[in-house]
């Protein structure tokens, strides 16, 4: 191959090392290092663009190497910023930044980041295969991951703690008459909700995102273990996805949520879990149906009207002993011997819910 080609291919593999890098570790950079990235970023684009038509190609390779000399020397000041053992090789960084464009805004799966670096400690506070590591925290240099189930579990927080501030009488409704009308806006006009209506939307908006937090975390646990399994039949593989089967038109059947409870119990540890009994039973027949009612709606069945006494009253009971109970079951009869994922308990039973503050936390393994 020629000069041109090995300098064009050289420079593209060390820019997106350079980036996947950079991408992980941002936070730790100051204003100077963020300054001198973009300035090499932008020039390696612009000379590897330049480089595609070797023909009409008019710069000096000198450039190219001088590029090349400096984004490795500036790579290699921030790979030790990950403070990860990398096991896979360069070569395979370079490949999977070419086959996930979405890396740079979504961050890299586990189960991908798991080729290329030690990360055995991340599993041990439980995260799975599918969860997402987005590097470290601009505030606090914290490691920070997208956790799909916890997503529900922020917004139950916000709904909950939005209806306990009203509750409580920390917060009170104000109508126009009693705002400043330089602060309202020409647009801002807009029915004001009673504290009444404020309470009930948020207890339920709160006790709905609880029960999606619930089957997104059984979903969960049923991919981890598709993603982590290599001698899976297909139909087990398909369980595993909550899908119950394949229709003669290839269309799916998917499974109910009494379903994966059975098939991802059985498929991981051998034996079904009996959704006839506690605490399955009343969790499937009240609350899913409760959810569905709302989630799913259809004229002329709507589900009985729920006082906003009866909504926190639900909250209250899913938050302190319920999902704790239905989850921990269904965790234990999939790793019986294997302790609940800490990150879960941790932010499900810490500080998220006013008024149930104080409770225990796992401990974390180090990082």
């Amino acid at each position: 191959m020629s000069l041109h080609h090995d300098l064009h291919n050289d420079l593209s593999n060390s820019t997106q090392l350079m980036q996947f890098f950079y991408k992980l570790t941002w936070a730790f950079h100051d204003q100077d290092k963020h300054t001198l990235f973009c300035s090499l970023n932008d020039t390696n684009v612009a000379l590897l663009l330049a480089m595609r038509d070797q023909n009409n190609w008019e710069g000096q390779h000198d450039q190219v190497i001088k590029q090349l000399s400096l984004t490795k020397e500036f790579t290699g000041s921030i790979r030790g910023l990950l403070k990860l053992q990398q096991t896979g090789t360069d070569e395979q960084i370079i490949k999977f930044i070419q086959q996930h464009d979405q890396f740079f805004t979504q961050g890299i799966e586990l189960n991908d980041l798991s080729q290329l670096f030690d990360i055995s400690h991340f599993f041990a506070d439980g995260y799975m295969l599918h969860d997402r590591f987005a590097g470290y925290n601009e505030e606090n240099y914290f490691i920070t991951f997208h956790v799909d189930c916890l997503d529900y579990v922020h917004n139950a927080a916000h709904f909950y703690n939005e209806a306990y501030d009203y509750w409580k009488g920390y917060k009170t409704v104000k109508t126009y008459e009693g705002i400043p009308a330089e602060e309202i806006g020409m647009y801002e006009m807009r029915r004001i909700q009673s504290r009444d209506e404020i309470m009930a939307r948020n207890f339920r908006e709160a006790y709905l995102n609880i029960i999606l937090f619930m089957e997104s975390f059984i979903n969960s646990v049923g991919y981890d273990a598709f993603l982590g399994r290599n001698t899976l039949d297909q139909r087990d593989a398909l369980k595993l996805k909550g899908i119950q089967g394949q229709r003669a038109n290839g269309r799916y059947n998917y499974s109910t949520l009494e379903q994966k409870v059975q098939n991802i119990s059985w498929i991981i540890y051998g034996t079904e879990l009996n959704t006839d009994n506690e605490p399955f039973y009343s969790y499937l027949q009240t609350d899913v149906q409760l959810r569905n009612c709302y989630v799913h709606s259809k004229p002329g069945e709507l589900p009985a009207i729920t006082s906003i006494e009866g909504w926190k009253n639900k909250c209250d009971e899913m938050i302190a002993r319920k999902t704790e109970t239905v989850l921990h079951a269904f965790w234990k009869g999939c790793y019986p011997d294997k302790p609940f994922p800490g990150n879960i308990f941790n932010v499900f039973h810490g500080n998220s819910f006013k008024g149930h503050q104080g409770k225990m936390v796992t401990s974390r393994a180090n990082h």
